[in-house]
């Protein structure tokens, strides 16, 4: 079953919502729906590092930066605070993996690095930044855990992070933070649209191109779920469907002043 991202109250729709009521009770309405302000700002600080590294030498260092400097180095603030607002998370810390989060609270997890040099941030703008994330992530998902689709989380992943402690938070910060990484690092075409669409506002463009964002980012947030769920009733689509539809549609249509 497909994820809907329309409001539209079809039969499809219909058996979605009421499969999702047999499970988990009725779907929030769009006043229950998060406040996406604070995974704009997330989004923005992720923009505004990245094209300031645009404009350093060190942007040859890494590849990612390197393949969208053209379109990176005229971004202005106006421009980066409105490919912020994109509506969903545009940075990732292995959201998808259960198994990577479990380890972390294990002594083995400690002063593990990635092992491949890709480039990257500093470790200041990294530290800062996946602060910024993860406590954005604890404080929306504690509030509404319908949310965990605009982070690009599993469920499974979206409860451990919604039980850490504030403390446990800022440890993890420290440790994990060499991890964080631009979401589609390995895909820089669907941030050159992203980055074009917000220096010509064209809203069409940008609204397709977030409908788009949601429906690859649900496909592999699903795919992740089924692979690590060992309860074969979790793998259900529609056990989340509606909900995950109201999300999504309001993280397309809203516009903070």
């Amino acid at each position: 079953m497909k994820l809907r991202l329309s409001t539209d109250d079809s039969p499809a729709e219909a058996s979605v919502s009421d499969m999702h009521k047999e499970h988990l009770g009725s779907a929030p309405a769009r006043s229950e729906v998060a406040d996406l302000s604070p995974i704009y700002e997330v989004n923005r600080k992720c923009i505004e590092e990245l094209v300031r590294l645009s404009h350093r030498s060190e942007a040859a260092a890494w590849p990612f930066v390197a393949s969208l400097r053209d379109v990176l180095s005229p971004m202005t603030p106006a421009t980066e605070l409105y490919a912020a607002r994109l509506g969903i998370l545009l940075v990732d810390l292995r959201f998808m993996s259960r198994d990577w989060w479990q380890m972390q609270g294990s002594a083995c997890a400690r002063s593990r690095r990635p092992t491949s040099s890709r480039g990257g941030w500093s470790s200041a703008t990294a530290t800062q930044l996946t602060r910024l994330t993860l406590v954005t992530a604890w404080h929306t998902l504690r509030a509404n855990s319908y949310a965990a689709c605009l982070f690009g989380m599993t469920r499974d992943v979206a409860d451990l992070i919604g039980a850490l402690s504030l403390t446990k938070i800022e440890f993890l910060v420290r440790q994990l933070h060499r991890h964080l990484r631009p979401r589609w690092e390995d895909q820089p075409t669907i941030w050159r649209h992203l980055l074009l669409a917000a220096q010509t506002e064209d809203m069409r463009s940008q609204r397709a191109l977030c409908l788009r964002s949601i429906r690859l980012l649900a496909g592999n947030t699903l795919c992740a779920q089924k692979s690590t769920s060992p309860d074969p009733s979790l793998q259900r689509v529609g056990s989340r469907g509606a909900s995950n539809a109201v999300v999504s549609d309001h993280a397309c249509t809203h516009n903070p002043p």
